[in-house]
């Protein structure tokens, strides 16, 4: 029955595992000396700490415990690659200084998100994130006001033609190599594929409709409403600049949605999360419960706080607990966990992606829509094939995983 175990996981993959957190236990400190006398190959590590987006971690916590137990050369390696990107974030926090004001002035209310906002968030540091887009959300009524403002100072009009950028947001790009500027209104996407017809003259979002496919759309599975995101809406201190950001309640469901979009393609995106529910002990949990339910993912929501109590032993209130021990939740756990310490982690991406998908539908008939979406949808993001022709293989790859599951459950094996 060795074909029902899931792979064990490398020293190298355990170091980055324990590494990603901004603060180290005790018995985390042991076992990462352990590891430490172990003939590791810290080329691989540093790569599968990028790839992983923990590479600032991964440096915080060998410079804090451990940097004279390891070569020399191997930590310079290690902070030199951190300290492009803390240079990085530099200019990206006064180009996002710059842009807040800007708006402030032409009385457009903005909420910034994600990136260095959400490192000092969570972190109270710049040096946990690297910069990427700068991601705004303003009201509906100021989409086009905002955008036209940042165009005149010097910002370019992007245009790319999938569902998120074609329906909620614009992509500005600037040719000075700053940082670009994601322009949101709203945080998740009415649907995967959109008919860009019906994109142009607006659309209304059916919940009932959920996870339904057409020829042109396929509606997206969790659609967040902005108007509550705004009125829990905090401020916070960066550097000496006061901005408007989401709460932790709302911080959390947004990682949660990118982690979900992406299959959990990175530690970060878990790590981020057992970071916010460490720091902000006393979330409304009764909230984020009743957000989860109308966004219609319990499951995949609360398999991503298991994948948080896996890997970093999160506290969690015991009703919560209680939830992230659903059928098939510790199989899919220890897959995903095992895929943050692989190389080749995209070889069978768009699979993963969708026996995890399909697995945690919270209820049948989303399932047999999901199944609907994948027999019509051939191509995957990553060229892997699934195509009508070999679609009775996904089902036979989807059983063995169930009955996987449920033998990795009976046994503990």
């Amino acid at each position: 029955m060795d074909n029902f175990k899931v792979k064990k996981i490398s020293p190298a993959g355990e170091l980055i595992l324990l590494s990603s957190r901004n603060t180290i236990d005790s018995a985390s400190k042991r076992k990462i000396k352990e590891l430490l006398g172990e003939n590791l190959d810290w080329n691989f590590i540093k790569d599968l700490a990028i790839r992983n987006k923990i590479i600032h971690l991964l440096c915080n916590t060998l410079k804090n415990n451990f940097q004279s137990e390891i070569d020399e050369e191997v930590y310079t390696q290690i902070s030199d690659e951190v300290s492009v990107h803390v240079s990085s974030n530099k200019d990206a926090l006064n180009l996002l200084f710059d842009v807040n004001q800007l708006l402030s002035s032409e009385d457009i209310p903005v909420i910034i998100f994600k990136g260095l906002v959400f490192s000092y968030l969570v972190y109270d540091s710049s040096t946990y994130r690297c910069q990427g887009d700068i991601d705004l959300l303003v009201r509906p009524e100021d989409f086009l006001k905002a955008r036209d403002i940042l165009i005149r100072n010097g910002f370019i009009s992007t245009y790319f033609g999938h569902a998120e950028v074609s329906t909620v947001q614009a992509q500005l790009g600037r040719t000075d190599k700053r940082a670009s500027v994601d322009l949101h209104y709203g945080l998740t996407p009415q649907y995967q594929q959109t008919n860009m017809n019906e994109a142009m003259n607006g659309s209304k979002f059916d919940r009932h409709l959920s996870n339904t496919h057409d020829k042109s759309k396929t509606r997206w599975f969790c659609y967040l409403e902005t108007a509550p995101v705004w009125e829990r809406a905090i401020e916070i201190k960066l550097e000496d600049e006061t901005i408007k950001t989401l709460s932790p309640e709302d911080t959390l469901l947004v990682a949660v949605i990118h982690g979900l979009k992406e299959n959990w393609r990175t530690l970060s995106r878990i790590s981020d999360i057992a970071a916010i529910i460490t720091k902000y002990k006393n979330l409304n949990w009764a909230l984020i419960q009743e957000a989860v339910a109308n966004l219609n993912y319990r499951k995949k929501f609360f398999l991503t706080l298991r994948l948080a109590r896996e890997i970093y032993d999160i506290n969690l209130p015991d009703e919560i607990l209680r939830c992230t021990y659903l059928h098939g939740s510790e199989y899919l756990a220890k897959l995903i966990i095992y895929r943050f310490t692989i190389k080749n982690y995209l070889a069978d991406f768009e699979e993963s992606r969708r026996i995890a998908a399909a697995m945690t539908m919270d209820n049948p008939v989303d399932f047999f829509r999901y199944l609907i979406y994948v027999y019509n949808t051939p191509n995957g993001p990553f060229n892997e094939q699934i195509t009508k022709n070999n679609f009775p293989g996904f089902m036979l790859i989807l059983t063995r995983h169930y009955i996987n599951s449920i033998y990795l459950r009976l046994t503990g094996k």
